[in-house]
């Protein structure tokens, strides 16, 4: 097991409570007016919690307004984006599977990361 803390991102924040070879639990902090790439994995699915309200949570064409307590489920191969509305938003993700950031592919991205 590892737990460890992750840094900045061009969208906000990531930190990592828990890793392990199934499951990696963390915390994503997208700063307000920002999101996240639209993305998919081919070899794990996400479950995400809002902490806070003010966010949205995309999976496939559904783009629904994210209230705090409010859970969602990202399937494997799902193309998924998280995003902030005028304040911060802040998600707990759980994600099943072996996580690997080289498992991303990015359909769209504000940062140049396409």
């Amino acid at each position: 097991m590892r737990v460890f803390k992750t840094g900045e991102t061009p969208w906000g924040s990531e930190e990592v409570l828990w890793q392990n070879d199934g499951v990696t639990v963390k915390i994503i902090s997208v700063r307000a007016g920002h999101r996240l790439s639209l993305q998919s994995h081919a070899r794990r699915d996400e479950r995400w919690f809002a902490m806070t309200a003010g966010g949205t949570f995309q999976v496939g064409d559904v783009v629904l307004p994210a209230t705090a307590g409010m859970h969602g489920e990202v399937p494997r191969g799902a193309k998924h984006r998280i995003s902030a509305g005028t304040a911060d938003f802040h998600v707990l993700e759980i994600a099943l599977g072996p996580f690997d950031q080289n498992d991303i592919v990015r359909y769209e991205d504000d940062y140049g990361r396409v």
